[in-house]
């Protein structure tokens, strides 16, 4: 009898494993499956959520700008207001007031001289120097002054007046609607720079 019973209690063994085995894919797949659907159903995921981050990324968002500053060029203001233009340019130096010009010749000189006397207010027409010689009447001489001034000086000796060889020469900015005041200068030409470069009589510290 025993043998009988022992071969049943093998066949019920082997049935029950059977069912274990069963219920536990079973288990898996349904496991699986409510995993599948949580991953699907879930908020930004799904094969449509890397699109639309990147929809996303992509949209233009606005953004606050800041307008760089215009920048213009530096222009040279003399005490008095004045202003001088290329080519001729007005600066402080280390030992004074200059003014430059690349003109060479006569003309270089002239235009320098008067830019000088108006960029830095050297040509008065009264003691309270409020006023100051209009440019129109502003004249460059070489030669000494033939009236008596009150205010100014120059350097002598005075010219000749300037030609394209020359490198150095003195001169003076007289006022034709004015006696009060002279302004001499001294003028010397750099091959180097390739401008005049004037500064009035006496130097101005």
């Amino acid at each position: 009898m025993r043998p009988e019973s022992g071969r049943h209690d093998g066949a019920g063994s082997a049935s029950r494993r059977k069912r274990i085995v069963l219920v536990s894919v079973a288990g898996a797949v349904v496991a699986a499956t409510g995993l599948t659907a949580f991953l699907l159903l879930r908020p930004g995921s799904g094969p449509d959520s890397g699109k639309g981050d990147t929809a996303r990324a992509s949209t233009p968002q606005a953004a606050a700008t800041t307008a760089a500053p215009t920048t213009y060029p530096a222009t040279t203001t003399s005490p008095a207001g004045g202003t001088s233009v290329p080519p001729t340019s007005a600066s402080t130096a280390a030992g004074g007031w200059q003014v430059t010009n690349t003109t060479r010749g006569r003309s270089g000189v002239d235009t320098a001289a008067i830019a000088l006397a108006q960029a830095y207010a050297l040509l008065p027409v009264d003691a309270d120097a409020t006023r100051q010689c209009p440019g129109a009447d502003m004249e460059v001489s070489y030669t000494e002054p033939d009236f008596h001034f009150t205010l100014g000086a120059f350097a002598p000796p005075l010219g000749p007046p300037p030609d394209e060889t020359t490198t150095s020469v003195n001169g003076v900015v007289v006022c034709g609607s004015s006696e009060y005041a002279i302004m001499g200068f001294e003028a010397s030409w750099s091959d180097m720079r390739g401008a005049w470069t004037l500064i009035p009589v006496p130097a101005v510290d």
